[in-house]
């Protein structure tokens, strides 16, 4: 296996051949973000309870979206974008389809429009906060909260 170096910030698995396998520290921020979407769902507060979608896995799938938006054209590049898909969300793809679902999911104003599931994490925090005053919230809800109906 490769070489494993660490900085202050990361925690990185180089291949033989130098080339990056995979940053275990936003591999580690993901996880979080997955764990915290789960405990919206546990609370109640989640997606689950409204559209019968775990929240973890409408996350997964704004982060897919997103990705898709920042995604090249050019057909090398795509193809370490896809590869990055598939680490990182599990997700597989072939270059035809990456493009169709980039063209099919990222149109329109979907550049203007927040992620679903980060409403609910929103939401979530907003609630909570009512709950427990003394809640440690998300920086979302300081962000988002005014553009968010927490209904």
């Amino acid at each position: 296996m490769g070489q494993r170096l660490y900085n202050r910030y990361n925690y990185v698995l180089y291949g033989k051949d130098g080339e990056q396998l995979m940053n275990y520290s936003l591999k580690a921020e993901l996880d979080n973000c997955y764990s915290y979407a789960d405990s919206l769902d546990n609370d109640g507060y989640g997606a689950r309870q409204k559209t019968g979608l775990k929240t973890r896995e409408m996350l997964q799938f704004d982060l897919l979206q997103f990705l898709a938006y920042l995604s090249s054209s050019d057909q090398a590049e795509l193809t370490l974008e896809i590869k990055f898909v598939r680490e990182y969300l599990n997700q597989h793809f072939t270059t035809d389809k990456f493009r169709t679902f980039k063209y099919e999911r990222t149109t329109g104003d979907f550049a203007v429009t927040p992620p679903r599931s980060l409403t609910y994490f929103v939401q979530g925090d907003l609630a909570r906060a009512k709950v427990n005053p003394r809640s440690v919230t998300t920086r979302l809800s300081s962000m988002y909260a005014p553009s968010i109906s927490t209904k």
